[in-house]
């Protein structure tokens, strides 16, 4: 899978990616940006493959001595003949990932022609649109999940099955010790098809995204769609809890368009407010007991009231596809 990230949303540079239709199944966009500066906060936070950019963009970054790792491609305007051209920089050593990187720059077909307007024709394969990135709060939908003990290998088994492009942020609170977390990330990384980013304060939640809490901080959602940090006291005997995540939805009035799970687990975090998200309009899901690890968290909620989905590991992939596409 090569991470792509896209500097500049311009026509020149939708054109070039639509262009690399046979490598479209190993192409994943990891994030949009507009200027420079936000290319550096994703370079150093995600692990990026590929950066494609207007002209200027990759050689400034270059300067900074971003790329010991990365492929960066930048498209010039259009020549006298309405073709574009580029220039590939550092290439690192030739490891399997980069032969297919190789590969897609001879592969490229410099004859994607501009019409005078500068519209690309007849050009299949990947288009993105910013905007189908946004999420609005009050209207679109979202999932939060919870998970203990046993939780590593479920949310893993979850990741794996989900598909490239999901029209709802997934927000993850794990309870698992600060200093695993980073690895945690990473392996997530490597094995879903969609961006998986550490959720950091005030950050405007986006759709297509998978959020995992990396510190010691409780994690809330606003009424403005962005992630607030808390105290580092415990809630339930955990930070960050998952009871502050579920009721942080219920304060900020956006249970109705809520999905809330609640996986594999010792205790009883979360459980509560799972039960009021349902009573407020929400969704809520409890994984079966026969494939839990430990069947805590969930015991709990239904102690309290019938979730609208209990069930196996194996079915939740397709819950959340299905609440998302809804």
């Amino acid at each position: 899978m090569i991470r792509t990230l896209l500097i500049d949303h311009s026509s020149l540079c939708q054109a070039f990616l639509a262009s690399l239709k046979s490598l479209e199944k190993e192409l994943r966009l990891v994030e949009l940006v507009q200027n420079s500066h936000e290319a550096l906060e994703i370079l150093e936070h995600s692990a990026i493959d590929l950066v494609v950019a207007k002209q200027g963009l990759c050689k400034e970054l270059q300067d900074k001595k971003c790329f010991s790792k990365v492929v960066a491609i930048e498209l010039d305007d259009l020549d006298e003949q309405g073709k574009i051209s580029l220039r590939a920089f550092q290439i690192s050593d030739c490891d399997q990932k980069n032969i297919c990187l190789k590969k897609m720059l001879q592969a490229v077909d410099h004859g994607f022609i501009y019409t005078k307007e500068k519209k690309f024709i007849n050009l299949p394969g990947i288009y993105f649109d910013s905007k189908i990135l946004n999420w609005n709060p009050q209207k679109d939908r979202f999932i939060c999940i919870g998970a203990s003990t046993g939780g590593v290998e479920a949310i893993s088994s979850i990741i794996k099955s989900l598909p490239p492009l999901l029209s709802v942020p997934l927000i993850i609170i794990l309870h698992i010790p600060e200093a695993y977390t980073k690895n945690l990330l990473e392996q997530w990384q490597r094995i879903s098809s969609i961006p998986v980013l550490g959720i950091r304060h005030n950050d405007v939640l986006k759709k297509n995204k998978i959020y995992i809490a990396l510190t010691h901080r409780h994690v809330k959602i606003s009424t403005e769609g962005k992630f607030q940090f808390d105290s580092s006291i415990p809630v339930n005997n955990f930070c960050p809890s998952i009871s502050t995540l579920f009721l942080s939805v219920i304060e900020s009035g956006l249970s109705k368009n809520c999905m809330a799970i609640l996986l594999t687990g010792l205790g009883y975090d979360g459980a509560h407010e799972l039960v009021e998200i349902k009573k407020k309009g929400g969704k809520t899901l409890v994984q079966e007991k026969e494939s839990c690890a430990v069947f805590g968290l969930g015991a709990s909620a239904m102690a309290k009231g019938q979730p609208t989905y209990y069930a196996p590991l194996k079915d939740i992939p397709e819950i959340i596809k299905s609440f998302s596409r809804n």
